[in-house]
């Protein structure tokens, strides 16, 4: 079986278990919550105990289901797109082998001294952020959209036009300021922590 296949068969077990979850949540949660309110209800001392906790229960389905259904914190669902698709890359692309001659070698049955030699001997074979950047520029590996928005990039640069560049080279984006900080290493913002394994050339 091919890795393509593998990995396909394994985002599709992936989706499978993921849904299946979801319903055992949004089941198990309202009815968690109700089987709670019930018990403290029964534990209550007075009428207006029983009253307020109940209220309070009730607010609290509420909010979690306006809060599930509003946009405000994301509108075009690109948080949780992101997310979902780090998910996915995580639980199909094995990045470990990715970045590990043994590892790899192990995985696909190929000898190590010619992953290697491939790799121009670097000791992290894909993940590698000097070829992944010569890559990302390297009109080859490029469809038609993309370079014409790369060479719009390098007019911008040539002419000094700010606004164009903010247009064409997207800077890295966080979940919070948080997140800049504490995973500063990590990477490159929410939408790229996998850009230094884009080693097309290898």
């Amino acid at each position: 079986m091919s890795f393509t296949l593998l990995s396909l068969r394994c985002f599709n077990i992936f989706v499978s278990h993921l849904l299946l979850s979801d319903f055992v949540m949004n089941s198990t949660y309202v009815c968690f919550l109700y089987i709670f309110n019930i018990y403290i209800i029964i534990d209550a001392e007075s009428a207006l105990d029983v009253i307020l906790n109940a209220l309070a229960f009730e607010f609290i389905i509420r909010l979690d289901e306006e809060i599930t259904l509003s946009d405000w914190w994301d509108p075009q669902k690109r948080w949780i797109t992101a997310g979902t698709m780090e998910l996915i890359i995580q639980n199909t692309l094995r990045l470990d082998c990715l970045q590990s001659p043994k590892l790899f070698s192990k995985a696909f049955n190929i000898p190590e001294e010619e992953i290697l030699e491939k790799c121009d001997r670097h000791p992290k074979l894909f993940l590698d952020e000097k070829q992944a950047l010569e890559d990302e520029n390297n009109p080859i590996f490029m469809n038609e959209d993309e370079k014409i928005k790369a060479r719009c990039k390098e007019i911008a640069i040539e002419l000094g036009n700010s606004n164009a560049i903010k247009e064409y080279e997207k800077s890295p984006v966080y979940f919070s300021t948080l997140e800049r900080y504490l995973c500063r290493g990590h990477g490159n913002g929410m939408f790229q922590r996998y850009k230094h394994y884009r080693t097309w050339g290898r």
